[in-house]
């Protein structure tokens, strides 16, 4: 750190100079050979990144952390104290830039170019020769799905090494993203609890559906747009379909039975074509407790193994398999198999036919999951500092 802040003192940056020369003079000239590790999420998300920065925020061992925020401002009283707020950094101003220039680390659970840097590819390669950190993927969400041209070594530019909380995992970036055992941190996602206890009495069932990449579209913000075909897309006439159902209704209101809905972030642009009938004992929701839940149903989505982790049943409901086998979404394959873990439906009549039993089965977990250890977000610093 301390020779970069000596380039940027003898250099006429020009046009770069907006970028870092004096956000480094002033803000590090004091701070001299301290190392910098940057911690990060997604636009409103507070995911793995978050949790292992604030595990690590409070370790003295010289490391200057920041937290680097995309989205609403008004969220961050909500998720940090004074003394960390401090050491939170907006995405994409000069303060990040010069971070992103100086860091030894960047910790993230999103790896998407423009998730990562906030340089344009002219300011990237004028500082190339200055940036050498070292980036761990930390996941938002377990990898079942086969991602390998996303995420194998050849065609990623970042990712050095990545977290894994399942042996199936391991075995495929292994063997598929080609990555060495030691760049394979075992320990877990820092946001999965290690205590697996759960005491909930609470008839209650979560319709949690993952988001489809042909009925959203990006708007050049890191923000997702809504797509005309939406309202008349087989996934949502289904599932409104489902959702409206009279027996399942019924069912729910004689059996005093809620089920909450709750969608994925990059759906929230729909979540007014989701609201429920009244009286119908299902709500949407924002935020919600997994241990709350006795059945998740979803389809594709990798949010399945923070319930199967806390030992909760899980059945799956994909109306639009034609579309997703067809590779209209992001993958179209598995790495580990849904039916292992749960039944699968295509028609809402089966669904609520099996829901009405209310008779759910739980998949043995015993062979899934890594051992982890006491503390998961101690692990992984561990491992980083070695």
């Amino acid at each position: 750190t301390n020779s970069r802040i000596i380039i940027f003192k003898n250099n006429n940056f020009g046009e770069a100079e907006t970028i870092a020369n004096q956000v480094c003079l002033n803000y590090y000239e004091h701070k001299l050979n301290k190392k910098i590790w940057l911690y990060s999420d997604y636009v409103n998300v507070f995911s793995n990144g978050y949790f292992q920065f604030k595990h690590d925020f409070y370790i003295k061992d010289g490391v200057l952390r920041y937290y680097v925020y995309m989205g609403d401002p008004s969220l961050l009283n909500k998720y940090f104290n004074n003394e960390e707020i401090a050491n939170v950094v907006k995405f994409g101003t000069n303060k990040h830039k010069a971070l992103f220039i100086l860091c030894e680390k960047i910790l993230s659970s999103y790896s998407g170019l423009g998730q990562i840097t906030p340089l344009n590819n002219k300011e990237f390669s004028y500082y190339s020769d200055y940036i050498n950190f070292e980036f761990i993927y930390m996941q938002h969400g377990i990898m079942h799905a086969d991602l390998r041209t996303l995420y194998s070594k050849d065609m990623h530019p970042f990712i050095d090494k990545i977290v894994a909380s399942t042996k199936f995992e391991v075995s495929y970036f292994k063997n598929i993203l080609h990555f060495r055992d030691k760049d394979i941190l075992k320990c877990g996602q820092s946001s999965l609890s290690i205590n697996k206890k759960r005491h909930t009495t609470q008839k209650k069932i979560l319709y949690a559906p993952s988001w489809r990449l042909y009925l959203v579209q990006q708007n050049g913000k890191h923000e997702w747009c809504q797509r005309t075909n939406f309202l008349q897309s087989k996934f949502y006439i289904e599932a409104k379909a489902f959702l409206d159902d009279k027996k399942l209704i019924n069912f729910l209101k004689c059996n005093k039975i809620v089920l909450d809905i709750k969608l994925h972030p990059n759906f929230a642009i729909y979540r007014q074509h989701f609201e429920p009938q009244k009286n119908s004992n299902i709500y949407l929701k924002d935020n919600i407790n997994i241990k709350n839940y006795q059945l998740i149903i979803t389809d594709f989505s990798s949010f399945i193994y923070n319930f199967l982790f806390n030992k909760i049943s899980v059945v799956f409901f994909i109306p639009d398999k034609e579309e997703f086998l067809s590779g209209l979404h992001s993958y179209r394959k598995f790495v580990y198999p849904i039916e292992k873990i749960g039944k699968i439906f295509y028609k809402k009549e089966e669904l609520v036919k099996y829901l009405s039993l209310f008779k759910f089965k739980k998949y043995n977990t015993k062979n899934l999951f890594l051992k982890f250890s006491n503390n998961v977000c101690d692990c992984i610093y561990k491992r980083l500092k070695i």
